[in-house]
């Protein structure tokens, strides 16, 4: 991610988190979309350039990704999630 962010190349980071958790910090230029809103707020979004989800931990950003593929999006999670990015 970082690569793809230092590149200059137009991505989509979506933080699947709560808006509260969104609140209290969150990657910079990441949007807000829950989980549990990812489908329906799909249609938004742009697929012109890739996706990439997450949240605290990577496996509700993997449930985010594959929604997202299979509505013709290019989007992978986030390894490790923001517990990773961190360190």
């Amino acid at each position: 991610l970082y690569d793809l962010l230092k590149s200059k190349n137009s991505v989509t980071l979506i933080d699947i988190r709560t808006p509260s958790e969104f609140s209290t910090w969150s990657l910079y230029d990441s949007v807000n979309i829950p989980l549990k809103d990812i489908d329906h707020k799909a249609s938004k979004l742009p697929k012109s350039h890739p996706v990439i989800t997450f949240g605290d931990d990577t496996k509700d950003a993997k449930v985010a990704a594959e929604r997202l593929i299979k509505r013709g999006f290019n989007a992978r999670a986030l390894e490790g999630g923001l517990k990773a990015w961190n360190n």
